[in-house]
């Protein structure tokens, strides 16, 4: 059998470039938000580890690291599975390696029409595209600090607190 550049197995490759997952993988990250940071929007998301968590984990001498962009996919039974890019997979610890093992998706359950979010991930991040338009999450926040801005400079006073509450998940 070929070998894709895009594919899921029950183990990634080093020339793999995306590999698929159920989205429920990120559900044991958003468990522990002292721990981790997982942020999503409308077609792209990412997981990584709280910096105060990194600290307290080098000062311990513990190795645990996770910094993993991904995009949604859809699935043939209509769910999104996530396609996390292989580098930053291949420099997860070991701990998360074997933890999302369990959640691979076979690329029989990718749906093989049409997909918007998943073509809007490739085209900007693997192919590049500066016209791809950003989600609602950060169209969101960037003008709520626009907002926020003006409101500083008329009347010396930010008009929202903000808070980025990731644990609000998008899509």
């Amino acid at each position: 059998m070929a070998r894709s550049a895009v594919q899921a197995l029950t183990e990634w490759q080093d020339d793999d470039i995306v590999v698929f997952f159920e989205q429920t993988i990120l559900a044991v990250y958003r468990n522990e938000p002292h721990k981790y940071h997982v942020e999503t929007d409308n077609f792209e998301g990412r997981v990584r580890i709280e910096e105060s968590f990194a600290s307290e984990c080098a000062g311990a001498g513990v190795v645990d690291n996770i910094n993993v962009r991904f995009g949604f996919r859809s699935l043939k039974s209509g769910e999104l599975a996530i396609g996390a890019f292989v580098p930053d997979l291949n420099r997860m610890s070991d701990t998360h390696k074997k933890r999302w093992q369990g959640f691979i998706v076979r690329e029989e359950q990718l749906n093989t029409g049409h997909d918007s979010r998943w073509k809007m991930w490739t085209d900007r991040y693997l192919l590049g595209s500066w016209t791809v338009e950003n989600g609602p999450r950060y169209r969101l926040r960037d003008t709520i600090l626009t907002i926020n801005a003006l409101t500083l400079e008329v009347v010396e006073q930010a008009l929202f607190e903000i808070h980025d509450n990731a644990s609000r998940a998008i899509p």
